[in-house]
């Protein structure tokens, strides 16, 4: 966990305690061999219903999905989400 640990806490400013709370619920670990954030999205019963990867590499581009999301719903004013409790 230590390349995505550093990718995300330097490269994109998410702070630690977010991925803590991630990492502790099983919503996000790092894959074998190349070391990619694996982001797992979650069914309300806390089932895996989806995966998204990222590459670790400021440089890379990889992305790869695994799954699609059913019934994301976003408000349409654009100012109000849902909050995420950690």
């Amino acid at each position: 966990m230590r390349r995505v640990y550093g990718y995300l806490l330097r490269h994109r400013g998410i702070d630690r305690e977010v991925l803590d709370a991630f990492v502790q619920r099983g919503m996000l670990y790092e894959s074998g061999g190349y070391h990619n954030a694996v982001f797992v999205g979650l069914d309300p019963q806390g089932q895996p219903q989806h995966a998204h990867k990222r590459g670790t590499i400021s440089e890379s581009a990889y992305k790869g999905n695994v799954g699609q999301p059913a019934g994301v719903q976003l408000p349409l004013d654009g100012n109000r989400f849902p909050a995420v409790s950690l």
